[in-house]
């Protein structure tokens, strides 16, 4: 897409969740990553937001949903390091294998 624009982002990131919901783990993840790349466009690649953080979220959540728990913990750690850094430290440690 040409035109980025938080709502549009917003929108796909939306519209990722629905297809999850549905069961189309796949066609979640593509827009999804859609909104992620808007959403960096936007905002800078390495800026730290809200909306990115929680199309990180999803995007890990799309991944567990497939089965792929790696993929999955990467996006949610990305995710919740992105929150932490914009609202404080959570109380949840990560296993010191994973991180």
């Amino acid at each position: 897409r040409s035109t980025a624009h938080p709502e549009i982002a917003s929108t796909l990131n939306n519209l990722g969740s629905t297809y999850n919901e549905q069961g189309d783990y796949e066609k979640a993840i593509e827009c999804s990553e859609e909104a992620l790349q808007m959403d960096r466009k936007i905002y800078g690649h390495n800026a730290e937001n809200s909306s990115i953080a929680t199309t990180l979220n999803n995007i890990g959540s799309n991944w567990r949903d497939l089965g792929d728990h790696n993929k999955a913990i990467s996006y949610y750690e990305q995710a919740l390091q992105m929150f932490e850094n914009l609202f404080g430290r959570s109380t949840c440690t990560v296993h010191p294998l994973i991180a």
